[in-house]
This record gives structure tokens, sequence and C-alpha cells, in this order.
């Protein structure tokens, strides 16, 4: 178990602690008795549910769909959640006539949210381009005992259209489950020397960013490299017929990568889709929160002429 303070540059990560995973937010903290935080706990246990527990009536305007929100925060004026499938609820708490005031509030309402949260999160504070609507992002995750969730708590200072004062500061929890990030604990346990010695090689090679080349291959696997929208990679390919034996095989490869990354990368799995079974993804953890982010993944796939195939690709921006 891992406990303790956790730091990198950029990033404010308060705590981690001993708590149960149970991969739905907000079920694992207990519920403080100021009011914001029951408040506030009672709208973030929607979040995987896309707030449907706590819609209220639905509103048109045009395309767009919202709906009222049945449950209110302390300290915010209205509350709306935007969109069906794929749902935001939004909380005004109020406007601002200078921005001082409005950072002000921001840092307040950030200690209130990291309060009802027990203090187990994440924080990153943005600053946007001056021309920006939003001028300013304090962008907040979730940690449980193994990992984080994406951020997907975001206090806002928006700028304001004249005549209205210049700014208004907004919670906002984006709906759905989300990616959880897990940690990679110091001295884990190497699972295959052969393995390591081979894919320690491919990790220099994918640290320099010269991941266009088969120099390296692992063992068992052929190496060939492809290309994602002009970007280059080097993907490893290993083919497998009997599902059971893949299954296997691709919980030991799983175990190798991860015992082999270190505790600056972390890790996630994306659910099963059309001829895709299993997929996890290991990324530097400065890069987390980046869009197009340096990567290596390994993949179990459906593949019509052998059965099924085994991938490993290392992909570098």
């Amino acid at each position: 178990m891992y406990r303790g303070f956790y730091f990198f540059p950029g990033y404010m990560v308060l705590m981690i602690v001993s708590c149960a995973a149970t991969g739905q937010p907000g079920n694992v903290h207990k519920i403080p008795k100021d009011d914001f935080s029951k408040a506030f706990l009672y709208v973030y246990k929607e979040v995987p549910f896309y707030f449907k527990g706590i819609r209220g009536k639905q509103h048109h305007a045009g395309n767009a769909v919202s709906y009222a929100c049945r449950k209110s925060i302390p300290g915010s004026r209205t509350s709306t959640i935007k969109g069906d499938e794929n749902a935001t609820a939004v909380f005004d708490f109020g406007n601002f006539e200078s921005r001082g005031e409005a950072e002000a509030a921001m840092m307040g309402l950030s200690a209130k949210v990291a309060t009802a949260l027990q203090q187990k999160v994440i924080v990153r504070y943005r600053d946007s381009a001056k021309d920006a609507t939003v001028l300013k992002r304090t962008a907040i995750a979730a940690i449980e005992e193994n990992g984080f969730y994406e951020y997907n708590i975001f206090i806002d200072i928006v700028r304001m259209a004249p005549p209205s004062p210049a700014y208004t500061l907004r919670l906002v929890l984006i709906g759905g489950e989300g990616i959880f990030y897990h940690i990679i604990h110091r001295g884990e346990p190497m699972r295959s020397p052969f393995f390591s010695e081979s894919f320690a090689k491919l990790k220099i090679q994918f640290a320099e960013a010269k991941v266009h080349r088969c120099t390296e291959q692992l063992p068992g696997f052929t190496c060939k490299p492809a290309d994602s929208a002009g970007k280059p990679q080097v993907m490893m390919v290993k083919y497998v017929t009997d599902l059971p034996d893949a299954r296997m095989e691709m919980g030991c490869l799983i175990s190798c990568i991860r015992s082999m990354m270190g505790e600056n990368f972390v890790y996630y799995f994306l659910p099963p889709a059309n001829e895709l079974l299993d997929k996890v993804v290991f990324i530097y953890y400065p890069d987390h929160d980046v869009d197009d982010r340096r990567s290596i993944s390994a993949s179990l796939e459906n593949d019509p002429e052998h059965g099924y195939v085994m991938k490993v690709m290392l992909y570098h921006p």
C-alpha cells in the first residue's frame, strides 16, 4: 500500500491514503458534516451516470438539450445539467467586478472541493490566453489507493460580455466513468529477465523518440514500423490461435511491461470494442493531461487470419 505525498512538476498532489477503490467516483469518500461537502458529494456520486438521478425539467434551445438540476450546492446561484449522453453539471457561483476577487473566490471554492474529497486530490492551475473566454481554470482529480481519475472537476473564471460584471465563477463536473490512471509502485518485482533485457532497450528508444525503427524487438514478437497520421510509431505483433492462451499471455505481457516502466509512469485500460478484446496504455505521469502524448500500449485483438493477435506499440508525437 502506498502512503504519503506524491509530487510532480506543475501539479499539487495533496495526499494518497488508504481507501477502498470501487471504480465509481465519490463512493469511497465518507461524507463530511458541512453542508457544502454533503451537497457536493451528492452531486459527485452522479458523475458516472451522467447526473441522471438529479435531472429535472428538460429544456431545448435549438439542438442543445439541458436539464434543471434538482440538487443545489451551497453558494451557487444557479445549477444546470448540459447535454444528454455526455452531460456536464454547471454551477454558477456569482459575478465579480475584478479578476482579483474572482481568483480569491476560486481558491476558496477549490479548498472546499478538496475538503469534500478529504484532501485526496490532484490540483492543477492553468492560465488561459488573454483573449480566451475561460481566463483561469482549476482542474481537480480524485485519488484512490492505487491511482487517480482523470480531471473531471473544473473551477473556471469566465469573462462575461458587457454590460455584465467582468467575471463569473463556475464549478463544472464532467459526467461519465472517465479514465482511471493506475500508479506503479516502487520496487515492482521483475517478471522475466529475458523479456526485461529486450524491453529495457525499447524503453531507451522510446525515451529518445526513436520510434520509427525496428532496432530492437521483444522475444516472440515481430517488429515492423507503423504510421499514425504521419507520426512514426513502432508496432510488434505476436499471433496466438487459442483465446485462453492469448488471454494468459496478455496478462503476462502487461505484468512484464508494468514491472519495467517505473514509478514515473501510470497506465490505464481501455474497454473492449469491436475487434479489440483488451488494451492497456502506459504514459509518463507528466503527460497524463496532454492530448497527443507519448505512449507504450499492449493490446489483444481478434484477427481473421490467425485467430488472435497481441500488439505492443510505441508512439511518440
